[in-house]
């Protein structure tokens, strides 16, 4: 793991998962980190260079005391760890805000990016209030956050907790066990035992703040090719933001049978293939 400053400060981690060949970048979903997509870089570190990162707050990236966490933030994360990977053949693959993120990074500097790989992106296309529902489902996300348990005994407990419960129970072994071996940190005092990394009202905080920038509006000027793909049982809301976003980018939405919102963690070898299959890489 290697720490560096991104454009307002903060330092950001980014993690070399491995591998030859053209470079690829994954960026994680809301409450997660770089490291769940270790046992999905497995399965292309054979024809790829893989690197991920912690976006602030996530992970070991710090969160200033005075961050708002307004998304914008999480585009200059991306940007500092374009610059970590040397890279000038980069291919972004991002889920959810780290979706988001990846897009943000490419409209602040035009040609980062050779190719984006979009998996339901935590975004609408309208630039229209949001409705009621839309409002009830952001608000619903942040409770849940919030509500989140932040201390286990030990990272074993955590780990049967969450295999027990929705929606982490669904993730593949390996991406659970990522999930908490690296999601979490030991307690000084108090009894000790183990704390998430990302914080639960953190967490609430950037679901608060899921709309509240103008990606939406200058998705017209996102040159790179890009490609979302949605899961086939994904919730009707985010079905709907995946298609409009594919189709504002002027192309329909890749939907990925017998996945939801959080496909790339159930069946990681799955996504991978799918990665390579869009990237063109021969036999795939």
């Amino acid at each position: 793991m290697v720490g560096v400053p991104g454009p307002d400060g903060t330092t950001v981690a980014v993690h070399d998962l491995g591998g030859d060949g053209p470079a690829l970048l994954f960026s994680h979903a809301t409450g997660l980190h770089g490291l769940v997509w270790e046992p999905l870089a497995r399965h292309l570190t054979a024809s790829f260079h893989c690197w991920s990162l912690d976006l602030r707050g996530h992970g070991d990236s710090a969160l200033s005391p005075d961050d708002d966490l307004n998304w914008a933030g999480f585009g200059q994360d991306v940007q500092a760890a374009l610059a970590v990977t040397g890279r000038t053949d980069v291919t972004g693959v991002g889920h959810s805000l780290g979706a988001v993120a990846l897009m943000m990074a490419e409209l602040a500097e035009p040609g980062s990016f050779r190719q984006l790989i979009l998996f339901e992106p935590a975004m609408r296309a309208a630039t229209t209030a949001l409705s009621s529902e839309e409002l009830h489902f952001r608000d619903l996300l942040a409770r849940g956050a919030a509500a989140r348990r932040p201390v286990f005994p030990s990272r074993a407990e955590a780990l049967a907790n969450y295999a027990r419960k929705a929606p982490m129970s669904r993730f593949q072994a390996a991406s659970l066990l990522a999930y908490v071996d690296h999601g979490f940190a030991e307690r000084a005092g108090d009894g000790g035992g183990v704390e998430l990394k990302c914080r639960p009202d953190v967490e609430a905080r950037v679901f608060e703040q899921t709309h509240r920038h103008d990606t939406a509006q200058r998705l017209h000027d996102l040159r790179c090719p890009t490609v979302i793909v949605k899961g086939a049982l994904t919730s009707r809301l985010q079905s709907i933001s995946a298609d409009a976003v594919a189709g504002a980018l002027g192309a329909a939405a890749v939907e990925w049978d017998g996945m939801d919102h959080f496909g790339p963690l159930a069946q990681p070898e799955r996504f991978a293939a799918l990665t390579t299959r869009l990237l063109g890489v021969p036999g795939s």
